[in-house]
């Protein structure tokens, strides 16, 4: 509060205050701002700490559980490009659906270029489940017939 002296100075009411209480009153409004500091900023930062820990202690619980496929990778990828050669040995053997028309006529045709007459019998079979594919699965007889021409 500030009041005027006769003299017309300004002077603050209190000013007479005895020089250990001013220091108490210092000390005391430091560790409030420094309490509002702690609180405002030190705090969350601790918590955002211990939230990153605890983040980084899970990822290394799961890299630790990995670890043993480490040492497997190139056998695991040997494997996996031998089975990716087996599937296309595969598809060169047995035709994919979309390419069983053709293979018959291929067949048909060859049958009848060397005097054979093929007539394919499929009939479909139900599917059968496992546990990665589904086997769609048809069974197939082939008849041929052989004729020859009289010579003349």
């Amino acid at each position: 509060m500030r009041s005027s002296s006769p003299n017309g100075e300004l002077w603050l009411a209190g000013a007479e205050i005895e020089p250990k209480y001013k220091i108490v009153f210092l000390s005391l409004a430091c560790v409030l701002i420094a309490a509002g500091v702690w609180y405002a900023v030190v705090r969350p930062m601790e918590q955002i700490n211990r939230d990153d820990l605890a983040a980084l202690q899970g990822k290394k619980t799961e890299i630790a559980q990995l670890m043993p496929f480490q040492a497997r990778i190139t056998q695991l990828n040997k494997e996996i490009e031998t089975y990716r050669q087996q599937i296309e040995q595969q598809k060169q053997i047995v035709p994919e659906d979309k390419q069983v028309d053709g293979f018959i006529r291929m067949m048909q045709t060859e049958a009848h270029s060397s005097r054979h007459r093929a007539s394919p019998d499929l009939t479909a079979m139900p599917v059968v489940t496992r546990d990665f594919y589904s086997s769609c699965r048809s069974k197939s007889r082939l008849t041929v017939l052989i004729w020859s021409r009289p010579f003349l």
